[in-house]
């Protein structure tokens, strides 16, 4: 599966306040360090794949070099988000 988009950090002080925890602790002294950031991400399309495992694949792609036959791999399927 594969997410396009955009994405960008940003500095809300209030959110990070909110979102802070004790573990976070290990990285940053206090939930006022100016060195902390969001990060935000906001999907165009996403991109999904149906199909078997590496193996199984190559085997399709080499019965395909031999019999001259298209393959079956999988399906695809593009979602506008």
């Amino acid at each position: 599966m594969t997410v396009s988009g955009s994405g960008g950090s940003r500095t809300n002080r209030a959110k990070i306040r909110k979102l802070w925890e004790s573990p976070d602790r290990a990285w940053w002294d206090s939930s006022d360090d100016p060195d902390i950031r969001l990060t935000t991400f906001t999907p165009d399309e996403g991109k999904l794949w149906d199909s078997p495992g590496k193996i199984a694949a190559m085997a399709k792609i080499v019965m395909t070099a031999i019999t001259g036959a298209k393959p079956d791999i999988g399906d695809n399927a593009k979602i506008e988000i």
